[in-house]
């Protein structure tokens, strides 16, 4: 079977996109307002493309039906079947994005919903004073939650960090949150497109119209005893473990010039190159690929090894 995919990136234009995920990969879009690029989606209706291979054409969707746990893995397939366990996006915050909140797992099947939604983010740039917004800076209830609400006093009870390169900030579902204007950041998270807005600046599209809130789905899923003092992590330069959840495991890779590595754990990697640039071999095939800067990569469980070289470093992410 193919080992390496890439894939056609979903390029999604929303009010408060800009033109940085252009700029990280070195194209050119026709739009200056593209707010996310989905690089591996598995998500109904925003399904990735393959790029590259035997199987070009194939949705990731399609892909996983295909070859399910020579592609996932035995034991995300056990769990999941034919659902891609993860979602990598790239996201670019030209302005603030809405406060918003995510159901779990259960809240989301209770709602006739496949999966919550538990998400990571690794800042690749920012802004001077580019702010993050995550958890609650002290104890609250639902009522006076929605006091401050209705008096647009909402950022008072959230914690802000102000972002710097390499940042780790884990948003593990229920917990609210916002990326501040300036943002650029890798996002890794569990594959659902659910996001309840609970306060949006009171801003207005092109045609004068406020976007859709979510207000009582929005209060019934947050979590108001979720306080969150130091809401990021700066790791090390070099290798490091960025997180290990449940739903997700993440680290940072250098890739030293060549280097062969076992993948011994019998599940998939997705690599995203975030510097430099990286080739790809199978020690049991014939099959390369080349990763640059702002690319995504997913590497099947059936490999066992692969030779990586160049200069680069990569975002990996599995389950």
């Amino acid at each position: 079977m193919q080992f390496f995919f890439k894939f056609e990136p979903l390029f999604k234009r929303v009010l408060w996109g800009g033109n940085k995920i252009a700029l990280l990969k070195g194209i050119s879009l026709p739009h200056s307002d593209v707010g996310e690029s989905w690089e591996v989606s598995g998500v109904k209706g925003h399904e990735s493309i393959v790029a590259n291979g035997p199987e070009k054409g194939l949705s990731l969707r399609q892909l996983t039906e295909k070859y399910g746990p020579d592609l996932i893995g035995e034991k995300n397939y056990a769990i999941t079947g034919n659902e891609f366990p993860i979602l990598i996006k790239i996201i670019d915050a030209h302005d603030q994005l809405s406060i918003q909140v995510h159901p779990n797992d259960n809240q989301a099947h209770l709602r006739g919903e496949t999966s919550g939604k538990s998400e990571m983010w690794y800042i690749l740039e920012t802004e001077p004073d580019a702010t993050i917004l995550s958890g609650l800076s002290r104890r609250t209830d639902k009522a006076e939650f929605e006091s401050l609400l209705s008096h647009g006093d909402i950022t008072s009870i959230l914690t802000c960090h102000h972002s710097h390169v390499g940042d780790v900030f884990n948003l593990p579902a229920r917990r609210i949150h916002s990326i501040g204007a300036g943002n650029l950041l890798v996002e890794i998270q569990q594959p659902s497109d659910i996001t309840y807005r609970v306060y949006d600046f009171d801003r207005t599209d092109a045609n004068g119209n406020k976007r859709e809130l979510h207000t009582s789905l929005a209060l019934d899923t947050a979590d108001f005893d979720d306080v969150v003092k130091h809401p990021q992590a700066n790791v090390p330069s070099g290798n490091a473990m960025l997180l290990s959840t449940p739903q997700f495991t993440v680290w940072r890779h250098e890739v030293p010039g060549k280097e062969s590595v076992p993948l011994p754990n019998k599940s998939f990697l997705t690599l995203t190159c975030i510097g430099g640039e990286a080739s790809i071999s199978s020690a049991e095939s014939d099959e390369t690929a080349t990763l640059k800067c702002g690319e995504s990569l997913l590497i099947a469980a059936a490999a066992r090894q692969v030779t990586l070289t160049g200069n680069a470093t990569l975002i990996v992410a599995t389950k």
